[in-house]
Order: structure tokens, then sequence, then C-alpha cells
């Protein structure tokens, strides 16, 4: 095993402020060596059912959607989670 073959985040998630009943899309760029790679979405620790790409739209913003949203990117070597937005 190589570090070299782990996935790498490349770019975001970036954090945003949303007006209530707004629409935010959270988006990571990644890259790795060993295909395929995979990705979940977590709200505060949890993972999000459904949330497994690159992106994830979240709409009607209310008071309930705050809170830090990361993403796990993963290959068959490994696995790589964002900084929170």
């Amino acid at each position: 095993l190589h570090l070299e073959s782990l996935p790498k985040i490349v770019r975001g998630p970036f954090s945003r402020t949303v007006p209530v009943g707004g629409e935010a899309t959270l988006r990571v760029e990644a890259q790795g060596s060993v295909s395929p790679l995979t990705y979940q979405w977590h709200k505060d620790g949890a993972p999000i059912p459904g949330a497994t790409g690159p992106t994830i739209t979240l709409a009607n913003i209310q008071s309930g959607n705050l809170g830090d949203y990361t993403v796990v990117v993963s290959n068959p070597t490994g696995s790589v989670e964002s900084a929170p937005a």
C-alpha cells in the first residue's frame, strides 16, 4: 500500500451562508490513482442517506439544515474525510 494510492481531496467543500428557503450546493473535487472513487456526505457526523456523489444540494433551507457537512471519499485502498463546511 502506497499513500499515493489513497484518494485526495483537491478542492472543497466550502462553507456558505444561505437565506431561509434558499438552496445550497456543496461540492468536492477528489482524485485518486485507484478507481473507483465513492462518496458519502455526513451532517454533524451522521451519514446522509442517498448523498453519495461529489455534490449535494440542500433545497428549501431551514434552521434544521444548520450544521457541519463533511464528505468521505473512498477507493479500494482507503478513505479521506474533508474539512467541515
